[in-house]
């Protein structure tokens, strides 16, 4: 009787390389990776694999290449050669790949300029941003066809106008904020459904959850859109209001022009001239320059900002006090704004404003120049919407100020120097509550409150801490209160 042959116990690398369609050293990289069983080894050189591998490397491949999943992703769903529908879907939803894909042509490095009609050298700066994430196989660089639909936006971008330069920038901007959601969206849903729910039921309510934000971001954006332009658009229209309680310094107003005090400071000289301006009186030097330059700062303490202009289009001021008029000219630039008709044509005077203020920025004897030059700058840029970036620049200058040791020996200076600094704190605190940091804002009212006493600004301080008590904890985004009245932001 003829023996029958011996059966091998599974397939070898080769067979089963050839059955599944793919190269051996796939199937042994999976073999490292831990997505398949340990072959059978009857020798030194010989090992046998199930059968049952060449349905699951055929479902490895179909997973990578339809749905992207990185292999991290498919050793965790796949579970003892089958996988569990749950396990499936929720690996889809998290990984945001739809239920039923359709056919996905990926696009190689050598064909993807030619494909999108868009420079290589762009997508690269692309690519070097997150703002495209190519899968790296076998064949080399892929870009899907989510990295293809970012090319052709930033393309149409292009097309309509917009610098290259400035929508990479701008989709960065983009792209680092969703990255912080998506983050937020992972840590709250880890925490707050996922525990208590099915695979199945958790891709669910990521499935339903995203298209809701899906619907949610576009609205949103628009809503937020329309209220911050409109927050613009009061902030400019108040800024007489703010640029008049800049200039008023009530201690200042309480010297005659009899006052010892005053009499101390040698008649032709620019505290003399800020003094009696910023007191409203109209005893100043009689060098020209210095009376231009005392009707200029009285016309912007009255509001009078063209008025405020011509004067100091007049004015030939020697060096020394050219930060002083370019920080004037900054003030009286930016209070004119209101006064221009339409939304666009706007933009341009707060521009002009923000450039005539960094013009200002040069250290000059006397020393007093410079600290009320600085005081004005500070000022002023702090009531300027934030969308000018000028806020950074307002903290840093009024600080200066606020800490300022020099301030002079005559005793009306010295007066008015030291209002200045509670002003400097004054409009810190005020700045740091329109936006919203409150904790900042807390610690700036404090201070003002210590050093300002039972005057205005130590009075207002304690509103202010009292009212931010009342709405409670610094992290809630609603907590913020506005300077009252008088003194709205």
């Amino acid at each position: 009787m003829r023996k029958q042959p011996i059966q091998p116990p599974g397939l070898r690398i080769s067979q089963l390389a050839a059955l599944a369609g793919v190269p051996v050293p796939t199937v042994k990289h999976y073999l490292h990776e831990g997505l398949l069983p340990r072959p059978i080894k009857t020798g030194r050189t010989m090992s046998y694999y199930d059968a049952a591998c060449v349905d699951k490397i055929r479902l490895i491949k179909r997973l990578q290449s339809k749905r992207f999943f990185p292999l991290n992703v498919i050793k965790r769903i796949i579970d003892n050669g089958a996988i569990a529908a749950g396990e499936l879907a929720l690996g889809e939803a998290l990984l945001d790949i739809p239920a039923e894909p359709e056919d996905v042509q990926t696009v190689s490095r050598k064909r993807v300029a030619g494909h999108t009609r868009y420079s290589l050298k762009k997508i690269d700066r692309m690519e070097s941003l997150g703002l495209l994430r190519p899968v790296i196989t076998s064949r080399g660089k892929e870009y899907d066809a989510s990295d293809c639909r970012v090319i052709a936006l930033m393309r149409q971008r292009e097309e309509a106008g917009f610098p290259f330069d400035y929508s990479l920038e701008m989709m960065s901007v983009y792209r680092r904020h969703i990255q912080e959601i998506v983050k937020e969206d992972a840590r709250l849903f880890l925490k707050r459904l996922l525990p208590s729910s099915s695979p199945a039921s958790a891709a669910q309510y990521i499935r339903e959850g995203d298209k809701a934000l899906g619907a949610f971001m576009p609205l949103m954006k628009a809503k937020l859109v329309r209220a911050h332009a409109e927050k613009v658009i009061e902030t400019v229209n108040s800024a007489p209001e703010h640029l008049k309680e800049i200039l008023r310094f009530r201690r200042a107003q309480s010297f005659s022009s009899t006052d010892l005090s005053f009499s101390e400071i040698p008649r032709e000289n620019v505290k003399r001239t800020l003094i009696a301006a910023l007191g409203k009186r109209r005893d100043f030097p009689a060098a020209p320059h210095f009376r231009t330059l005392g009707q200029a700062v009285l016309s912007a303490a009255a509001g009078n900002f063209r008025l405020t202009l011509a004067h100091l289009e007049e004015l030939k001021a020697p060096p020394e006090l050219f930060p002083l008029v370019a920080a004037l000219k900054g003030l009286a630039l930016y209070g004119s704004v209101p006064e221009t008709r339409g939304v666009f044509s706007t933009i341009q005077p707060i521009l002009d404003a923000v450039a005539a203020f960094r013009d200002s920025r040069i250290r000059v004897d006397p020393y007093e120049v410079c600290l009320i030059s600085s005081y004005i700058r500070g000022a002023v840029l702090s009531v300027i919407p934030d969308v000018f970036d000028t806020h950074s620049e307002a903290a840093m200058d009024l600080k200066a100020v606020a800490e300022a040791h020099e301030v002079g020996e005559e005793s009306a200076w010295r007066t008015i120097a030291e209002e200045l600094k509670l002003k400097a704190l004054f409009h810190l605190s005020q700045m740091l509550i329109s936006d919203e940091a409150l904790e900042s804002a807390r610690h700036v009212l404090t201070l003002l409150k210590e050093k300002a006493g039972g005057t205005f600004y130590g009075k207002w301080a304690s509103k202010q801490l009292a009212a931010l008590a009342e709405e409670g904890d610094a992290s809630d985004p609603v907590t913020h209160s506005r300077a009252g009245p008088e003194h709205k932001r």
